[in-house]
């Protein structure tokens, strides 16, 4: 048995921190207190990660005096890179915020598909049976049939072509940013095999992925690699 507290530089208490076992891939996580428990072997290495702090190891000696061993724990802060961000001043009023939203600039990044049409030509021709002087007649009957064929057939198929893009575009995004190293980064894992189970358990969804804040997704993969590892 392992047990002990973990903290920070500065002495204060760590709360969540994962404490993952390698060996058995079993884990657990410091409570209020900062404390943490977890049965271990002989030999067995102890992974401990938090989010904001450098991930520590310790291996469990071959020789153990007793059935348990204390370890304390320090963790040193790690430096996160966020995304930089634009801060503008607050509008005045209501209406002041109003006219901004209005008028505000948003680049279009979608991607764009021709949805041209190719119509089918429309045929003029005099009604000779019934002709007044400055008077058309369309043929219309045969025009509608063929506008509505190119229209309903041609637009459904290139409106999907416009959904294959923006699917393939969305997890193209998702899998550049999603990457393996990421995943080890976050949760300590060095095997590919387990990154994969773990890819396969989470399931993380492209659009989450792509929207997501990096904090939004650091937590994600956490808290997922917190059930996989309790299984």
């Amino acid at each position: 048995m392992l047990f002990g507290e973990v903290t920070d530089e500065d002495g204060k208490t760590l709360i969540g921190v994962h404490v993952i076992d390698r060996s058995t891939l079993i884990g657990t996580t410091t409570n209020r207190s900062g404390k943490y428990g977890i049965m271990v072997n002989n030999k067995d290495t102890l992974l401990f990660s938090f989010l904001g702090f450098k991930s520590k190891e310790f291996i469990i000696p071959e020789v153990l005096k007793g059935n348990s061993l204390s370890l304390d724990i320090k963790m040193e802060m790690d430096t996160l890179l966020l995304k930089s961000a634009v801060i503008y001043p607050y509008p005045s009023d209501a209406n002041a915020l109003m006219k901004d939203l209005l008028t505000i600039e948003i680049p279009d990044t979608a991607r764009k598909v021709d949805l041209h049409l190719d119509m089918a030509p429309i045929v003029v021709e005099l009604d000779m049976n019934d002709y007044r002087l400055g008077e058309l007649t369309l043929i219309s009957a045969p025009i509608i049939s063929q506008i509505y064929n190119a229209v309903s057939h041609e637009g459904k198929m290139k409106r999907k072509y416009q959904q294959v893009l923006e699917r393939e575009h969305i997890d193209k995004l998702a899998a550049a940013r999603l990457t393996d190293s990421l995943i080890m980064r976050a949760t300590g894992l060095v095997e590919k095999e387990a990154v994969k189970a773990l890819r396969e358990y989470c399931d993380l969804k492209p659009e989450f992925i792509v929207k997501s804040t990096d904090y939004e997704l650091y937590v994600a993969i956490l808290d997922c690699y917190k059930s996989f590892s309790s299984q």
